[in-house]
């Protein structure tokens, strides 16, 4: 899911957790600025720390890929986001290319 702002991201996410709490374990909230504990606990960084509050070395390459994906799709997101900005007819082929 990716959302505008982060208090719309802790909003939907704190409804999932309300409709499915099973699910929250399988959850990662990307990025850090949270007001609510419980999301909070979800946060890549909270997920990537060892049973004692330090990251293994496996952990840290996973999170290192992670954040390298993540730089990505945001590079990419930005990109289309100016198209759109620019754009006053969008059809649907340029905006999933």
């Amino acid at each position: 899911m990716l959302c505008y702002t982060n208090h719309a991201l802790d909003q939907f996410l704190l409804s999932l957790l309300k409709e499915l709490p099973e699910i929250k374990d399988k959850m990662v909230r990307l990025g850090s600025r949270t007001k609510d504990a419980n999301i909070s606990q979800l946060t890549l960084f909270e997920r990537s720390r060892g049973k004692y509050g330090q990251s293994t070395i496996g952990e840290r390459c996973r999170e290192y890929d992670i954040r390298t994906q993540q730089d990505a799709l945001r590079l990419t997101m930005q990109a289309r986001h100016a198209a759109l900005m620019t754009t006053k007819h969008l059809s649907w082929r340029q905006l999933v290319r």
